[in-house]
């Protein structure tokens, strides 16, 4: 053996390389062909396992039925019950629209709620009436949170009766000559961009309701009434047969355009707040207002009185110009009037006043009083007066006995030198800090 294998290994070592190449004619050709074919079954097997676990992975492709629609219902797309005529009941929660303008005889109701969780939309449409006593929308008995918004009720005994409603909202609505009030709510409830016209009543609202952005004209009797505890904000009141703005006790009217109304711009009970309020031209006060109120930074123009307030009440940082009798009458004690300006009252009165006291025990403080009938007249005794001014009334200061008052100085005379320069010495003949001065 062991002479055997060097044998060989030496037999091999002298095989050369030009041997090894010189294989037969198409050797390796042939091999690679068998390679080839060998890829080619490997690869088909590798496909053909992928396709297997796909189709197990997707399950059966066998059809388990005929395809189902796949479009949603018009219930789906729009959740809403659609309103086509009328008269129509409303007796489950949901959302309801119009679909066109609608109208029904005489004394029946347009459509009649007797749901909570109620939306009705009436799409800029019109619920018309035929007069009588029925409602456009009435709410039967006791419901909360209706919403009703985006057209027009005209021409019913009552456009829309929601006296029984609660936490409700009242949006955009149009409401024009229905023989009673245009709108009616119930408490806690809240009235927007509504437009109520030449109406037996505007808007009557209940307790604890906010108005807001809203027109009340050209009603046979007011504009709007509220019960109390009640927002009134950047509303217009104009042109109503009586009051503009009829408010209970404890309302807060704000930002109010009251004009041309047939008998008061303004009236409220007591502690009511009404400010940043420009009232005029109405036939009889301007504002008034019971005990306990405050009215600040308000205009009240071409009325009978332009302010008309009572006791424990505070008036300050107003106007009140050329209104026919006085500019500001105070009827009750405990009262501040304080920093208002008063011009031109009394046009139509031989006993006009800039400001007129008619009760006691009220403080009248920095007021200028210009060119009124009289400036400031104080009927009754017990008042303190400080630091007014009066100029070019027929009398300036009408004062009775038994009040108290700081010194009235009489600066009237002309003469007084000019100025030029940083300094001068006081012309006002006083250095008391409660002095009142005619000028």
């Amino acid at each position: 053996m062991r002479s055997f294998l060097p044998t060989m290994w030496a037999a091999k070592r002298k095989v050369k390389r030009t041997d090894r190449l010189a294989l037969p004619h198409g050797f390796f050709t042939g091999k690679k062909e068998e390679i080839m074919k060998a890829s080619a079954l490997i690869c088909l097997g590798v496909l053909l396992v992928l396709s297997v676990m796909r189709a197990a992975a997707q399950g059966s492709l066998t059809p388990s039925g005929p395809p189902a629609p796949t479009f949603k219902t018009l219930h789906q797309v729009q959740p809403r019950t659609p309103i086509s005529s009328l008269p129509y009941t409303i007796n489950s929660s949901g959302s309801y629209y119009l679909t066109a303008s609608l109208s029904v005889g005489a004394g029946t109701n347009g459509i009649t709620v007797q749901a909570d969780n109620v939306t009705l939309d009436l799409s800029g449409f019109a619920l018309t009436g035929s007069g009588g006593t029925a409602a456009g929308v009435i709410v039967s008995s006791a419901q909360k949170n209706l919403a009703v918004h985006n057209g027009t009720v005209a021409n019913w005994g009552l456009g829309i009766n929601a006296t029984n409603a609660a936490n409700s909202q009242f949006e955009r609505l149009r409401l024009s000559n229905n023989a009673g009030h245009g709108l009616s709510t119930g408490s806690n409830c809240w009235i927007l961009a509504c437009s109520a016209q030449s109406n037996g009543g505007g808007i009557n609202a209940g307790a604890g309701n906010l108005i807001k952005d809203s027109i009340a004209s050209h009603n046979t009797t007011n504009g709007i009434v509220t019960s109390h505890s009640t927002i009134v904000t950047d509303c217009v009141m104009r042109g109503n047969g009586r009051t503009g703005i009829i408010a209970d006790f404890s309302n807060i009217i704000s930002g109010c355009e009251v004009n041309e109304n047939g008998l008061y711009g303004i009236y409220a009970e007591s502690r009511s707040v009404i400010k940043n309020c420009a009232v005029r031209q109405n036939v009889n006060n301007g504002i008034s207002v019971s005990n306990g109120s405050l009215v600040s930074d308000c205009v009240s123009s071409i009325n009978a009185f332009g302010f008309n307030i009572g006791g424990d009440s505070i008036v300050t940082r107003c106007v009140a110009d050329f209104n026919a009798s006085s500019g500001i009458r105070v009827y009750g004690s405990d009262s501040l009037v304080l920093d208002n300006s008063c011009m031109n009252n009394g046009t139509s009165a031989t006993d006009g006043a800039g400001i007129v006291i008619d009760a006691a025990a009220n403080r009248i403080q920095g007021n200028n009083l210009n060119s009124n009938d009289r400036g400031l007249v104080v009927n009754v005794l017990g008042n303190l007066i400080l630091g007014n001014s009066a100029r070019g009334n027929t009398t300036n200061f009408v004062i009775s006995a038994g009040n108290r008052y700081g010194p009235i100085i009489n600066i009237t005379p002309a003469g007084s030198p000019s100025v030029t320069g940083n300094a001068a010495v006081s012309t006002v003949a006083s250095t008391d800090p409660w002095a009142n001065f005619a000028y």
